[in-house]
């Protein structure tokens, strides 16, 4: 399954529930710091964008993506190759990306500074659409 471009051009992922939800999974942006949700599933065979999805954490729903992790969940591997990827991803060192929220559990948030939202999304939406192809 594939991700596909709905009529205003977001990339729509095969695992969102709402008909026709766009992708805005960028929950907070403040003073050039953004912060996205994640699912976060370690231990895979490649670290890639795998879907967003509708997820409820500590009473709050809203939209995750979801993240493949090539990397076991043990000494903070998952969540050094998590820092890593985001930072290729969105371009910025990897001294930007923090782990906000979730470092001992699959649901995470990731805050990334220096980068504003609509280059985020751009980045974000470009990357979901290149981890695509190679499914």
């Amino acid at each position: 399954m594939g991700f596909r471009i709905d009529v205003a051009g977001f990339v729509m992922a095969p695992r969102v529930y709402r008909a026709g939800c766009p992708l805005m999974p960028i929950v907070d942006a403040q003073n050039g710091t953004i912060r996205i949700d994640l699912v976060v599933k370690a231990g895979a065979k490649t670290t890639a964008f795998t879907g967003v999805r509708d997820a409820i954490v500590n009473g709050r729903s809203g939209m995750s993506v979801c993240v493949s992790v090539a990397a076991p969940p043990t000494d903070d591997q998952a969540n050094r190759e998590l820092v890593r990827f985001f930072g290729k991803v969105f371009g910025v060192p990897q001294r930007c990306v923090t782990i906000a929220r979730g470092e001992r559990s699959r649901f995470k948030a990731v805050s990334i500074d220096g980068i504003t939202v609509t280059d985020a999304q751009r980045a974000l939406q470009a990357a979901m659409v290149r981890d695509s192809v190679h499914e």
